[in-house]
């Protein structure tokens, strides 16, 4: 079988961009032969491993805020079963509780595990003072430490506040537009 010249140009193409990129000249002899040198192969691993490093943070950092974002969906959902739940008992906040178990919850994968615990794979969600009418949720998980309230009951009681218990969570808040309002060492709280 006879390579014409068109396709003896289509296998040198790579070979020519990183003839250009490093301004080498190549032989007859290296055309023939093709391949690549042991230089050229680890400055393009050097590239990659440097591209890697900087992209997989932030990665990481965007499906961590898109799990947050899904906690807050299914927080805002526990909160307003719990709303409903008090409104039937005749209770606020202040004087009642609701429970998982008496709160019509209707959330995909959610597991009730007591009357104020309740789990998806991804977050551990929790009844606080008032019960379900203020809960939060929990990520303990790939590094992360922080917790998500709707309804904060030390601040102001319409603020939603993250709490970053690890460098991680701490940089998780602020990506979500968090601003501290307290610092306590290893726990930063922001207001989102």
């Amino acid at each position: 079988m006879k390579i014409t010249n068109t396709q003896k140009n289509i296998f040198n193409m790579p070979r020519a961009f990183f003839n250009v990129l490093f301004q080498t000249r190549l032989s007859r002899e290296h055309c023939i032969y093709g391949g690549f040198t042991l230089i050229e192969l680890l400055v393009v691993v050097l590239i990659i491993g440097i591209l890697a490093s900087i992209a997989l943070p932030q990665y990481t950092l965007a499906v961590e805020k898109a799990h947050a974002a899904e906690a807050m969906v299914h927080l805002k959902a526990i909160q307003q079963a719990g709303d409903l739940c008090g409104l039937e008992k005749g209770v606020s906040i202040s004087d009642g509780y609701c429970t998982f178990d008496e709160a019509n919850i209707d959330i995909p994968g959610l597991i009730i595990e007591d009357s104020v615990d309740a789990s998806t794979e991804e977050f551990g969600y929790y009844c606080d003072e008032g019960g379900c009418m203020n809960p939060y949720a929990e990520r303990d998980k790939a590094g992360f430490h922080y917790f998500i309230k709707l309804r904060d009951t030390l601040y102001d009681f319409q603020k939603t506040t993250c709490y970053g218990d690890n460098p991680k969570g701490q940089r998780l808040c602020k990506a979500l537009g968090g601003k501290e309002i307290e610092n306590y060492g290893d726990r930063v709280i922001y207001e989102l």
